[in-house]
């Protein structure tokens, strides 16, 4: 079944790429990905910082359920960066921390 055309949110160009058409969702990814914001979990130093051991916060192992993450100690949306410190907690205490530093 042909998908039916859809307005884009951007242009107004009939779609059936998505809610945007090729274009304009190809320069709106452009611009998310310029984003400081963006780019700090993207980073190699980030990503590279391996996923082991336990909790910071608590002090537990990884769960199947409770998985761990990284976690900027000052948020990024605080403009924290890899340099201000990455640690490893459960992803509930991460989700709950917030952007609290």
């Amino acid at each position: 079944m042909p998908k039916v055309p859809v307005s884009c949110k951007t242009c107004g160009e009939p779609t059936t790429f998505g809610p945007r058409c090729e274009p304009c969702q190809t320069e709106r990814d452009r611009r998310r990905n310029a984003n400081p914001y963006r780019r700090e979990y993207h980073s190699a130093e980030y990503l590279n910082f391996p996923l082991s051991g336990k909790c910071a916060i608590c002090g537990k192992p990884g769960t199947p359920e409770d998985p761990l993450t990284r976690d900027h100690v000052k948020p990024v949306s605080l403009g924290g960066t890899v340099k201000d410190g990455i640690r490893i907690v459960h992803r509930s205490e991460n989700s709950a921390r917030g952007n609290r530093g």
